[in-house]
């Protein structure tokens, strides 16, 4: 099997919670530490993770399948976009196999095998596409891949990479909320929330920031929740 220092990226990142294990950080090269370089400390965590899972199902299925002319020749994002699952892996794959290493190929691969329940193969695409282009999108799928393999750390670390990619991004915001929120990190989710509800009132998005305060309301017994939950009301409020 052909080394890839990509995908130790995670193994060094498991390294930081145990002290003992210190041959994964003696196997990641250069690149893999300039990707991580970054990454804050965290504490033990305590997840809810059929919460975490429902709910990124729910995300997975919001989008509608593209439809394509039959006897056009898609290519693998063509096949995503249709929902054809397997052919989209498999033509990601060939692509990458004959030499076409593009971020494209990756992500499309990755997307493809999330949906396909293959969530480790997942992971190392979506690192390998992070290798040649960090994207929020793929700090997201990445961060989703990591919950469905029971590794809310590392849920927890691809997910503030990706806000840092896009933090005007509302819906970054609403996810990196609902990582925190399952990670027992109430009041950082509170703000995470707050922020996203606050991000789609700047944009005229009422139903967005409606959403963000329907998940605050479930944090409201904490102190901080409480003061987001009445700043973000009055913004809801002022655009219906």
């Amino acid at each position: 099997v052909p080394f890839s220092p990509f995908s130790l990226i995670a193994g060094f990142i498991a390294s930081r919670f145990n002290a003992d294990n210190e041959v994964a950080v003696q196997m990641v090269d250069s690149v893999s530490r300039r990707l991580i370089h970054t990454l804050p400390e965290f504490d033990k965590l305590n997840p809810n993770l059929p919460q975490m899972n429902l709910t990124i199902q729910q995300i997975a299925s919001d989008d509608q399948p593209v439809i394509f002319p039959a006897n056009l020749v898609r290519s693998p994002k063509q096949m995503l976009d249709a929902r054809d699952y397997i052919k989209a892996l498999e033509a990601a794959e060939e692509k990458i196999g004959s030499g076409q290493s593009t971020f494209p190929n990756y992500f499309v691969g990755a997307e493809a095998a999330f949906q396909l329940g293959e969530y480790s193969k997942a992971i190392d695409m979506y690192l390998e596409a992070i290798a040649i282009e960090e994207s929020a999108d793929a700090f997201l799928g990445l961060a989703f891949s990591y919950v469905k393999t029971d590794q809310i750390q590392l849920a927890k670390v691809a997910m503030h990479k990706a806000v840092s990619q896009d933090p005007e991004d509302a819906r970054i915001r609403y996810y990196h909320g609902l990582v925190l929120d399952v990670a027992g990190k109430p009041e950082q989710a509170a703000k995470a929330y707050y922020l996203s509800g606050e991000l789609h009132h700047r944009k005229g998005d009422a139903e967005g920031s409606y959403k963000a305060l329907v998940a605050l309301t479930r944090l409201s017994n904490y102190h901080d929740a409480q003061s987001y939950i009445e700043a973000l009301s009055v913004k809801v409020i002022s655009t219906e």
